[in-house]
């Protein structure tokens, strides 16, 4: 039987395997697999917080290798269709604490930021800002979640 898409990243070599020439683009994009949890009409969502969890850490290791492709000074976005916050803003604060990855303000401004408040709260008050979300209930999209990092010249 096949394996899910996610299945096949976490547990391949061949997909996430070591790649030469790092540091030679001047912008990644990384469109995560996630949980789809933005999509919509979507009545439930069979899936629990061990999908979620194990999603996010392919996310990270997406992240990880799109950071090692890129040259100093270099874009990276990062963007799902996920409306969880272990899978947007953990995934965020992940890259700016372990990665030589600075967060930026996700232009041009097209959705909202993410929603400040201090309970559960992962990113600071300006960081919300610099990070786009688009809710399907407030807007006429799916939900989605984006942000963009400039690659630090150093760690």
């Amino acid at each position: 039987m096949e394996r899910p898409f996610y299945k096949r990243l976490l547990f391949s070599d061949k997909v996430l395997g070591p790649v030469g020439g790092g540091g030679q683009f001047d912008r990644v994009l990384i469109d995560a697999p996630c949980s789809a949890t933005g999509l919509r009409p979507r009545l439930t969502f069979g899936e629990g917080d061990l999908h979620i969890d194990s999603l996010s850490q392919i996310q990270r290791r997406l992240i990880q290798r799109g950071c090692g492709l890129l040259k100093a000074g270099g874009t990276l976005v990062y963007s799902t269709c996920s409306v969880t916050k272990t899978e947007n803003e953990c995934a965020v604060l992940w890259a700016v604490d372990n990665l030589p990855l600075s967060l930026v303000d996700a232009t041009p401004r097209v959705g909202g930021p993410s929603p400040h408040d201090a309970h559960g709260q992962v990113l600071s008050a300006d960081e919300c800002g610099m990070v786009q979300r688009f809710c399907p209930v407030q807007g006429r999209s799916i939900g989605f979640f984006l942000a963009k990092f400039r690659k630090r010249m150093y760690n």
